[in-house]
């Protein structure tokens, strides 16, 4: 729901993107940045329920408005809410959790982005933590047509 970069991860092209061109939602959060936590519509609980929630994971009942303008704050934030979770499920501390990062990856140019980006990101050489990266699985396209091959590429990424 954010019309800066977030959208551009589903590909130019990405039909269910093409066919959302012909809706009120498409044009009001895709076509026009909208910051829901400063001033967020007068229907958004109705578009929450009606239109995210739908699409969550089984069990996962809430939906989590982080501040940011940016991708990288974003991916900030998950990580951070990650770690809290990880650290009071097992009893861990902080620091002894990382981020698991892709190879040939760009989550953006903060410490914590930075730290699970591929080396190739970090252009400018700035600080970031010496967390574990994994190869980046090259996916083969549609997804519907290669679900078997693309799940070996993954899990022999993630090995």
């Amino acid at each position: 729901m954010n019309a800066s970069a977030a959208g551009v991860i589903l590909g130019y092209n990405n039909q269910d993107l093409v066919n959302a061109r012909d809706s009120d939602l498409y044009d009001r959060f895709v076509t026009h940045k909208v910051d829901a936590n400063s001033l967020a519509p007068h229907d958004f609980a109705d578009i929450l329920r009606d239109q995210v929630m739908p699409a969550a994971p089984r069990g996962m009942v809430q939906v989590h408005l982080g501040g940011g303008s940016s991708a990288a704050e974003a991916n900030e934030l998950a990580v951070a809410a990650a770690f809290r979770h990880t650290s009071a499920a097992h009893n861990v501390p902080f620091n002894k959790l990382v981020a698991i990062g892709f190879d040939n990856s760009h989550a953006g140019n903060t410490t914590g982005t930075l730290s699970f980006s591929g080396a190739g990101a970090n252009t400018h050489g700035l600080p970031a933590f010496p967390w574990p990266k994994a190869e980046f699985p090259q996916l083969k396209y549609p997804l519907a047509q290669f679900e078997h091959e693309n799940a070996e590429e993954e899990r022999r990424c993630l090995a």
